[in-house]
């Protein structure tokens, strides 16, 4: 699954986390004042006991824009109720109307939760306008340009632009790279610029797992691309994208001593998953069936456990199976090339999952436990 573009300078709890840091040294321990409060939350991990802070915060401090913007935060990232998060943004901007932090929390917010681009970008513009010379800010708002709003020469001047006040950000460098690979198709300026993002931050395993999607399906440079997603999992071997894409790539490469490291980036990629539906698991059972098809000539277990992840629903990104089947299509049993390509376009289509149903094997198939491997 590609690795989409991540933001810089916001987040979780951010503005109010960080200004609380600032207060500490202030009063750590008074309940008047609102960063005990924040920090508090910022040391409990259970989210049931959080939201319990949080409450009771409010109830000390009801006039708090800065508990209101982290009660917020939380609840947009950790919590399944947008509309109360919605309303906590609103009433923090009632408090604090010039906050440019809570003003970009709440355009990413109504960008990813609500889907609503248009009050989103209005926020973009209002937090620009109260901070012009934001790298990081400027960097996402060139994000939601280009993923949002599909406006690709905007996007690029953004990008552009925050490179101008922060020319060494390794993390809006490899943002760069991905939107001139992906929707630019500038693949030399791309590579230069994943280069430039790996010297800068050689300890940052985003950098060389985005660049090895790009070497990969760009450059198809698949030796190269196996080397970045080792050294990507060398730095954070708990990434369950990057385990995954590694076994499809070892799929690809197709050599049959790797079938067994194919395993186990399936089995940690399931692991990774912590029992909640994603792409990324339904794309690693994907390529449990390919790799059980190649190994055994028959059909693996995987299968079922597809099925009962496409019951249960997941949100779709962007892929491509097409090198795996380009090369390795006649090498799989006829009877049954069509079923694995339809099954491929369902872990990618929610639309597509439908047209299993003309397929005798899939009807056979029992649906089975797709978090146990």
């Amino acid at each position: 699954m590609v690795k989409r573009l991540d933001e810089s300078g916001s987040g979780p709890h951010s503005s109010a986390a960080r200004k609380a840091r600032e207060s500490m040294s202030e009063a750590s321990h008074d309940e008047s004042k609102w960063w005990t409060w924040v920090l508090r939350t910022g040391t409990e991990s259970d989210p049931d006991k959080k939201l319990a802070i949080f409450e009771q915060a409010l109830q000390r401090l009801p006039n708090s824009p800065e508990l209101h913007g982290g009660y917020a935060d939380f609840l947009a990232d950790r919590w399944p109720d947008d509309d109360r998060a919605e309303a906590m943004y609103e009433r923090a901007l009632e408090l604090q109307p010039d906050d440019a932090g809570f003003i970009r929390n709440y355009a990413d917010f109504l960008a990813a939760h609500q889907q609503d681009y248009d009050r989103a970008e209005a926020m973009y513009r209002r937090a620009l306008e109260l901070e012009p010379d934001d790298a990081g800010f400027i960097g996402n708002y060139g994000n939601f340009l280009a993923e949002k709003k599909q406006d690709y020469d905007r996007a690029e001047a953004m990008y552009e632009r925050a490179l101008e006040l922060q020319p060494d950000d390794a993390l809006i460098i490899r943002n760069y790279a991905y939107f001139l690979a992906a929707l630019r198709r500038d693949y030399d300026r791309a590579e230069a610029m994943y280069e430039r993002a790996l010297e800068l931050d050689p300890d940052d395993a985003l950098i060389p797992g985005n660049y090895a999607e790009f070497l990969a399906a760009q450059r198809q440079d698949y030796d190269r691309a196996e080397t970045m997603y080792e050294r990507a999992l060398e730095l954070n071997p708990d990434d369950a994208n990057v385990n995954v894409n590694l076994g499809y790539l070892l799929l690809v490469n197709g050599r049959r001593e790797a079938l067994e490291q194919v395993v186990g980036c399936i089995r940690k990629a399931v692991q990774l998953s912590h029992c909640m539906p994603s792409q990324t698991l339904a794309e690693a059972l994907f390529y449990d069936c390919l790799r059980f098809e190649l190994a055994a000539n028959s059909v693996g277990k995987s299968v079922g456990r597809l099925k009962a992840l496409f019951e249960e629903g997941y949100e779709r990104g962007i892929w491509d199976f097409s090198a795996f089947f380009d090369r390795h299509l006649s090498e799989l049993p006829e009877e049954r090339r069509d079923f694995y390509v339809a099954l491929g376009a369902a872990v990618l289509d929610v639309a597509k999952v439908i047209e299993l149903e003309k397929f005798t094997l899939w009807d056979k198939i029992e649906s089975i436990d797709p978090y146990t491997i």
